[in-house]
């Protein structure tokens, strides 16, 4: 029953408006005689990108109103589920770079977070970073897209 009246709809709910996916298979207990009884239940979670857009209202907030550094890091973190230092070091690096300009515009960083989100690496940080080195360029498709 548990199954059915708790956890089937806390997954559909989750999968729907949540940012995680989650799996789960029930563990058995033996019994000497008779159909086996689930003892517990063992859970996969993980983290679903996809279910995010890559600029959340942190993101805005910053574009709208000037680069505030500790709105730009946590918009960072939460766009790529990443560490506040990693976030820093992108920050230093795309500054470093030229794609923050001291007038407070983000875009060019805004638009290579999206990319790196599309594009779903399995180390965000080491990804965004070797594009902040080598530069950036959207892809011949994206582009005639527009």
């Amino acid at each position: 029953m548990v199954q059915k009246r708790v956890l089937e709809p806390a997954k559909v709910e989750i999968d729907e408006y949540g940012e995680i996916n989650f799996t789960y298979k029930p563990i058995y207990e033996p019994v000497k005689k008779g159909r086996p009884i689930i003892s517990s239940f063992e859970f996969a979670i993980e983290r679903n990108i996809l279910k995010r857009t890559y600029v959340d209202t942190t993101s805005y907030a910053v574009m709208e109103n000037g680069m505030d550094e500790e709105k730009l890091t946590e918009s960072i973190i939460i766009n790529l589920g990443i560490t506040k230092l990693e976030a820093w070091d992108i920050i230093n690096i795309a500054k470093r770079k030229g794609y923050i300009k001291p007038d407070s515009n983000i875009e060019k960083l805004a638009e290579i977070v999206k990319y790196c989100m599309e594009q779903k690496p399995v180390k965000p940080t080491n990804y965004i970073l070797k594009i902040l080195e080598n530069g950036f360029a959207e892809s011949r498709a994206n582009k005639k897209e527009r």
